[in-house]
């Protein structure tokens, strides 16, 4: 009896358990099998395009970057004529890259009486001196031998003219040679460094990626440009890009304030560029895209960047510096400044928002005003006026009273 007793007590407990067992998993959730599988990725490693232009002199190849070429065989008076032909010392191009690259030479620089060199035709080795030419990573050309030849029809509008400052300039850029994933086409659009005047001003109103090789001057024209303003020096930047690679662009001043602009913008990238002259450094009309404006120092007549017209469009402008009066339109979305700094070296700077805009650890020089008055929509962070830190309390102080409206959040 006893035994029954304990077996339907142990019965009734496994029951028990098994039924606060369930009870309690209803709350909980279960556990999976799980398990990981991972494979190393090869290191990502840029590439570097590296060339260089080499002469040969005292029996050795020598770097030529820098140096004067002397025409071989000249007479001693070192003059021109019709028919004559003289030749530069023997040349060659080392890609030091690890990149394949295609070049051309180009004559760049020339200062004086530029149309004398409308007579002169430049040739290498029988060939046109914008001929295409190609080298491998680490390769090296063939001897390059330049010669300079006065056509016997040069007449008498050339006589007593001069030139200086010539230079061979080398201009490469990627060959479509190293391949990705879908091949070696990728980069067959790779554009070469822009020289002159007309490509710079052809690429970006084209939206196409501008690299400058050269400082370039815009001369003053006597016609209006798509926007109607001018006479200007003016290239239009309908997007894409302008990469400075640290030159500059400039162009004349106009007397009327509404024209003279060096870059008219309709959106797109500035980078890496000093721009100089122009009532407006740079001037924006009606943008069919962002504007953004990096690493570039505006030293205009007036104007560092102004806006009469904007399509909801943002300004974007860091790492730069503004040495004069920055106006924009309330047809703007929003304006941002990071890292820039307004005024220097003594210059007379301003600020002058009608949208939404807000500075983030901008540096404000002597002369710095800020108008304020188009707007209460300005956010000041980590911003300093010659070194001290702007706050609330201080920031009519030390922008005028203007500023009122503007907000420092420095958190």
């Amino acid at each position: 009896m006893s035994n029954k007793n304990a077996t339907k007590h142990a019965l009734l407990s496994s029951a028990l358990a098994m039924f606060l067992s369930v009870v309690m998993l209803m709350g909980t959730t279960f556990a999976w099998f799980t398990d990981t599988a991972s494979s190393a990725v090869n290191r990502i490693q840029a590439g570097n395009l590296d060339i260089a232009l080499e002469m040969y002199k005292d029996g050795a190849w020598k770097s030529a970057e820098g140096e004067t070429l002397e025409f071989i065989d000249m007479d001693d008076n070192d003059l021109w004529e019709p028919g004559c032909t003289y030749i530069l010392p023997d040349l060659r191009v080392v890609n030091n890259g690890n990149l394949a690259l295609k070049y051309k030479l180009v004559i760049t620089g020339i200062l004086g009486d530029a149309e004398l060199n409308e007579a002169i035709e430049w040739t290498i080795g029988g060939l046109a001196l914008d001929t295409e030419y190609h080298l491998a990573a680490g390769e090296v050309s063939d001897v390059l031998t330049i010669s300079g030849h006065m056509k016997e029809t040069a007449g008498n509008e050339y006589q007593g003219l001069s030139i200086d400052g010539i230079s061979i300039t080398v201009i490469a850029t990627q060959d479509t040679v190293e391949s990705d994933s879908y091949g070696p086409d990728y980069d067959q659009a790779a554009p070469y460094p822009v020289l002159h005047v007309d490509e710079l001003k052809a690429s970006a109103a084209a939206g196409g990626y501008v690299s400058l090789g050269a400082s370039i001057t815009i001369p003053k024209e006597d016609t209006k440009n798509d926007n109607g303003y001018g006479p200007s020096g003016v290239s239009q930047l309908n997007g894409g890009i302008i990469d400075g690679n640290g030159y500059e662009i400039s162009a004349p001043w106009a007397a009327n304030y509404t024209w003279g602009a060096t870059i008219y913008s309709k959106g797109g990238t500035i980078r890496n560029a000093t721009i100089t002259g122009g009532f407006r450094g740079i001037f924006i009309a009606a943008p069919t895209q962002d504007i953004i404006i990096d690493n570039v120092v505006i030293n205009p007549g007036a104007y560092t960047i102004s806006c009469d017209s904007g399509s909801n469009k943002n300004l974007i402008v860091t790492n730069s510096v503004l040495n004069g009066w920055t106006s924009y339109a309330d047809t703007l979305a929003s304006a941002s400044f990071t890292n820039c700094k307004f005024g220097s070296n003594g210059s007379y700077a301003y600020l002058r928002p009608y949208c939404k805009t807000i500075l983030v650890n901008c540096e404000f020089e002597d002369g710095f005003e800020m108008d304020a008055t188009r707007t209460s929509d300005i956010t000041l962070v980590n911003c300093t006026y010659n070194g001290t830190l702007i706050t609330q309390s201080n920031l009519t102080s030390l922008l005028g009273d203007d500023a009122a409206n503007a907000t420092v959040n420095n958190n």
